[in-house]
């Protein structure tokens, strides 16, 4: 019975190990993905007639949000990694690093509503957001990214509940 539990426990945690070292691949690639689109954009930024030519701040508010998503995707990745190498999940670490990610959604959501005000079309592509209208209708005056949101608030509590499940497996390591 205890060799049993002891193969099984080996069995997930190496499942856990190369499913890990998948997702960290996949958001390497979307990390990366995510600056040849910024190259793109500021390659037609750079690149665009006097006429087309966006606002400087609007190119800028793009280039932060942009950072920001790569940040957080090499932060996942940072994350995965250590639980590809067989780190210890519910470390100190791995909470700050998720916190650290959510307290940068939260920064590019608060970005992404002050560039809405001046700049709609730099912000109301491909999002579940959530914004307010004139009373005549039309384009969205400010949009506030609640998937974005949400995920930030996710993450959060994510960080929470690793805090909490190291404190238990230091009381039970205890305990033992």
């Amino acid at each position: 019975m205890i060799n049993e539990d002891v193969l099984e426990t080996e069995l997930a945690f190496n499942r856990l190990k190369k499913i890990s070292k998948g997702i960290r691949l996949l958001l390497i690639v979307l990390a990366c993905f995510v600056i040849v689109l910024l190259a793109i954009k500021l390659g037609a930024a750079l690149f665009a007639t006097p006429t087309e030519s966006q606002n400087v701040a609007a190119v800028l508010f793009t280039v932060v949000s942009d950072l920001i998503v790569m940040a957080c995707l090499f932060i996942g990745a940072s994350v995965f990694s250590a639980l590809g190498k067989g780190e210890d999940p519910f470390s100190k670490r791995q909470s700050r690093i998720i916190r650290i990610a959510a307290l940068l959604m939260l920064l590019d959501v608060i970005i992404g509503i002050f560039a809405s005000v001046g700049f709609p079309l730099v912000t109301d592509f491909g999002q579940a957001s959530v914004g307010l209208l004139p009373s005549q209708g039309g384009r969205t005056i400010v949009s506030i990214n609640a998937g974005e949101l949400v995920i930030a608030g996710i993450l959060v509590g994510l960080s929470v509940i690793f805090d909490y499940a190291r404190l238990l497996q230091k009381l039970s390591d205890e305990t033992l």
